[in-house]
């Protein structure tokens, strides 16, 4: 069966997951894509091997554009030690990827949420903030810019006025730390990548008891357990904490939040934490009810999210753990 280069094409993108061949259109001009789609339902009956011919060609060619590339490399390499000499070549060629790596840093950034950038440079000097935020798209700078306190913008404004060129050793310390922050972001989001897998596995049908099996993780690795309670814990959850665990909570949170929190639960909800209130909370707690207040759903909402953020403090701090869960 021979196969157009479109519709290996098309062939590709199906066998990729959504986000991979969503980013792979993002190239591709409205004509090319309209092409691909219309071929998807007559590839669905693609054989097996066709397939696997079609995706051994992809690698083959990859390799080989990967090898010219390196070929490519070498040979600058070569030219420049030929015209400037060994030294200068060198030198030459290591600014050059420099620079292009610096390039490849910055259009790293400008592909990240403003305040994921924020968060990864929050803690750098103002020098480099300022180079950043120069470098970097409007839109994005803007928003940056205005999550730092007034003295630092202040700072950054002062540095960005006097800013004229960079030495090479600044060039050097500054390409370091963006490749710092660079390799920290993509491990945090390879990390959170995970941590829905697992999350959709304990959360398969498939999958009975999965306290059980959090808690088997818990004996060998605690702070990836509490990592998948922080990303998976709910308001209604609340329920599953043991007796022991709500008190400790209760401790932490005044009575007004927590009764405008329970508002709209059921009986059984509400019971389950007023059960575990110390005589002096439970009068806190019945002071509020005397009031006989209505609450918008707004407000109701809000004292949940201050609860539910409290309770992951307490994970994260190991307060609260797997072993507060009941089964």
């Amino acid at each position: 069966m021979n196969l157009s280069g479109i519709q290996k094409s098309a062939l590709l993108l199906m066998i990729m997951n959504i986000e991979l061949s969503s980013k792979v259109l993002t190239y591709l001009t409205q004509k090319e894509i309209k092409k691909i789609f219309l071929l998807n339902s007559e590839l669905e009956k693609i054989p097996e091997n066709i397939i696997k011919e079609v995706i051994h060609e992809y690698r083959s060619l990859y390799n080989k554009i990967n090898d010219k590339k390196k070929i490519q490399k070498n040979n600058l390499l070569k030219i420049l030690k030929m015209g400037l000499g060994q030294q200068k070549g060198i030198k030459l060629f290591e600014k050059i990827n420099q620079k292009k790596n610096f390039l490849l840093n910055i259009k790293y950034l400008n592909s990240i949420p403003s305040k994921d950038i924020f968060d990864l440079i929050k803690n750098e000097n103002i020098e480099f903030i300022s180079i950043i935020l120069m470098h970097i798209k409007t839109k994005k700078y803007k928003k940056i810019f205005s999550f730092f306190n007034l003295e630092i913008q202040s700072n950054i404004i002062i540095k960005i006025s006097e800013f004229q060129s960079l030495n090479d050793s600044a060039k050097i310390e500054l390409s370091n730390i963006l490749d710092k922050i660079i390799y920290l972001h993509k491990l945090k989001t390879k990390k959170n990548e995970n941590l829905k897998i697992i999350k959709n596995m304990l959360n398969s049908k498939y999958v009975e008891k999965n306290n059980i099996i959090l808690k088997n993780i818990y004996k060998k690795n605690k702070d990836l357990t509490n990592n998948i309670l922080l990303k998976n814990f709910t308001f209604q959850n609340i329920l599953k904490i043991s007796d022991s665990g709500i008190k400790k909570i209760l401790l932490n949170i005044d009575m007004k939040t927590i009764y405008i929190s329970i508002f709209d639960k059921n009986k059984i909800f509400k019971n389950k934490i007023i059960k575990n209130m110390s005589e002096n909370q439970l009068n806190l707690f019945n002071c509020e009810i005397n009031k006989k207040n209505f609450y918008s759903p707004n407000l109701i909402y809000e004292k949940q999210e201050i609860v539910l953020k409290k309770i992951k403090l307490m994970l994260n701090k190991f307060e609260l753990s797997i072993l507060d869960i009941e089964n």
